[in-house]
């Protein structure tokens, strides 16, 4: 490979064949499946880098059920419980900024599971010279915190330097304040009544989802996501005498996970149940 103008590394290369890798400070063990922590590493908070990365379960780098040993990790259950603690978006996000510090490291040629307070800190100062915004700063430092130690033993809270930093950023550039025009509702239910949302037989499929889509939202007050769990299926979507009540799909995960919020119905009462005038037939 050399006489091709290849250049290795021999401190770092394996000549020999073998089952037994250690890459990042972890040793993995390819034959039995299982990741284990050096005893020189033990200590460092490793189950943040192993939720980060084993999102494969590719033999390669999947984490095998816990046999018993204290040289093994918690294997693919616990890993999977773990996860399931962070919305997919987080998780997404956490990745992309771990990924982002790693290569960040490696430019200087340091290991990241060996960084610390002065390498977070000079790399959310990076980020503060490309123009980042104070609240992403903040999830970039939760992203790292969940797989490096940076935060002080007896209150387990960020180190003083990082939160310092955190605030000289908000201080530097504040968040800007978006000064919207406000919005009339009584012209917006007015504009509904006219065309092209009437008469209802000549709107638009389309236009019609917009207008009870906005309705519905309004009313309710319900979040985006709890709106996009409604459901038309028969045991969703049941109509009453005098009003519609409406189900959350059993399968959605609210954003306040309990029983209450899970089991909370949408009820929507007719707006006029005993129409009296013409427009009111209308």
């Amino acid at each position: 490979m050399e006489e091709h103008g290849f250049i290795i590394n021999m401190v770092k290369s394996h000549l020999q064949p073998s089952q037994v890798l250690l890459h990042l400070g972890v040793r993995f063990k390819l034959k039995e499946a299982t990741v284990s922590l050096p005893k020189e590493r033990r200590g460092k908070n490793f189950l943040g880098y192993q939720a980060l990365f084993t999102q494969s379960k590719s033999p390669t780098n999947a984490l095998s059920t816990h046999s018993g040993t204290d040289d093994c990790l918690p294997g693919l259950q616990v890993q999977d419980t773990i996860l399931a603690a962070r919305r997919p978006s987080t998780t997404r996000i956490h990745q992309v900024t771990w990924s982002t510090f790693c290569s960040w490291m490696r430019k200087s040629g340091v290991d990241p599971l060996q960084a610390g307070v002065p390498a977070v800190l000079g790399f959310l100062q990076a980020g503060v010279k490309k123009g980042l915004c104070p609240s992403k700063l903040r999830r970039q430092t939760s992203a790292l915190a969940s797989v490096l130690i940076i935060s002080t033993k007896e209150s387990h809270s960020l180190h003083p330097d990082i939160q310092r930093f955190l605030k000289g950023a908000v201080n530097l550039g504040p968040p800007p304040i978006h000064r919207f025009p406000s919005w009339d509702l009584n012209k917006v239910l007015n504009a509904l009544t006219k065309t092209p949302f009437k008469p209802m037989w000549k709107v638009p499929l389309r236009l019609m989802s917009f207008k009870v889509l906005f309705l519905v939202a309004v009313t309710s007050a319900r979040r985006v996501s709890e709106l996009a769990a409604l459901s038309v299926r028969d045991e969703l979507c049941i109509f009453q005498k005098e009003s519609v009540a409406m189900k959350l799909d059993p399968t959605f995960l609210p954003k306040v996970n309990t029983v209450f919020h899970r089991s909370q119905e949408l009820v929507l009462p007719y707006f006029c149940p005993n129409p009296r005038h013409p427009k009111e037939h209308a």
